[in-house]
């Protein structure tokens, strides 16, 4: 069993780990997202989604009096928005699990 969630958390806390040196990640800023903005779902994708339970449908986009900013260096932030990670923190969590899971790249 492979646990992520320790793998991400081991990211968060030591970026320059030896563990995570080999991938040449240039990781500065563990704490604050590269977008800051309002989130607007799709209403036909999202809102409307058999997934999301009646009590949460609405026809409502999320809208948020913060002026959507993206910074200038990604490659350099652990986190894309508030929730999802970059690029290449989605490229190093495959690698680890699959070299973890001792699989080959197809």
């Amino acid at each position: 069993m492979i646990n992520a969630h320790a793998v991400f958390n081991s990211l968060i806390n030591n970026p320059d780990s030896p563990r995570f040196q080999k991938y040449h990640l240039s990781i500065t800023d563990t704490t604050t997202s590269c977008w800051t903005g309002p989130y607007t779902p799709s209403k036909d994708k999202v809102i409307n989604s058999p997934a999301i339970p009646a009590m949460f449908k609405t026809n409502a986009v999320m809208k948020s009096s913060i002026a959507p900013t993206l910074c200038s260096d990604p490659e350099n932030h652990l986190f894309w928005d508030g929730v999802h990670p970059t690029k290449q923190i989605h490229m190093l969590l495959y690698n680890i699990l699959m070299k973890d899971l001792g699989a080959t790249k197809v």
